[in-house]
């Protein structure tokens, strides 16, 4: 299940979410034109980490991502990338 939300204070989007299989994930994130960014904290290699995700509506049919991860201010790690496309 995810909630996402608009925090009107924090001048910020909030998402909350959980899964079967005990996960759980938060994010705050912003919206600038066509593109989301979401910042979160966790874990890279065991070590405390910044992460963010980057999603760009490219069409209305078509969306690119970029995940990385920062550990200790060091510099941004690409974790994953890939588009998705909707289909009839």
């Amino acid at each position: 299940m995810s909630i996402l939300a608009y925090d009107a204070e924090a001048k910020a989007y909030t998402y909350y979410g959980i899964s079967s299989f005990g996960e759980s994930d938060a994010a705050k994130g912003s919206l600038t034109g066509s593109t989301w960014t979401w910042l979160w904290d966790g874990k890279a290699a065991g070590k405390p980490a910044k992460f963010r995700e980057i999603e760009e509506q490219v069409s209305p049919t078509s969306q690119t991502f970029k995940i990385e991860y920062s550990v200790a201010g060091g510099p941004w790690t690409v974790v994953m990338e890939g588009k998705s496309t909707k289909v009839k």
